[in-house]
């Protein structure tokens, strides 16, 4: 996958949290900070999705 499409698709995900899509923030700690707080919640989504399939995946083998 090119880079230029990972930079992308992860500046469209910052923008559909309000408070990344405009630059309110004072300081630039503050923004960086918010900025580590929506990637956690990006993964921890993704990790609960794949979570979620493997366990229905196990369960239908018992």
């Amino acid at each position: 996958m090119p880079k230029g499409w990972i930079v992308e698709r992860t500046f469209a995900w910052w923008n559909q949290y309000h408070r990344l899509s405009k630059d309110y923030e004072l300081l630039p700690k503050m923004s960086e900070s918010i900025i580590y707080t929506v990637m956690i919640r990006l993964i921890q989504k993704r990790l609960a999705k794949s979570y979620s399939i493997t366990s229905q995946s196990f369960t239908n083998r018992l």
